[in-house]
């Protein structure tokens, strides 16, 4: 059985003083199932490694 776990998506805008509107949109979305692998994107904006060691200590397979 799987269940799909969903959060709403949304957006924001923010001006870093310099006149100009970034816009910035989340979303996340997940699903339970007894499978324990998990698959990791870098895109090179923060610490990966800690990322992958806490994925790791959850019992989960991380697949690159």
């Amino acid at each position: 059985m799987q269940q799909q776990l969903r959060a709403s998506c949304s957006s924001s805008s923010s001006s870093a003083g310099s006149g100009r509107t970034r816009s910035r949109a989340s979303c996340v979305r997940a699903s339970a199932s007894s499978a324990k692998e998990v698959t990791l994107l870098d895109y090179g904006a923060g610490n990966i490694r800690s990322v992958r060691n806490a994925i790791k200590k959850l019992g989960y397979t991380i697949k690159d």
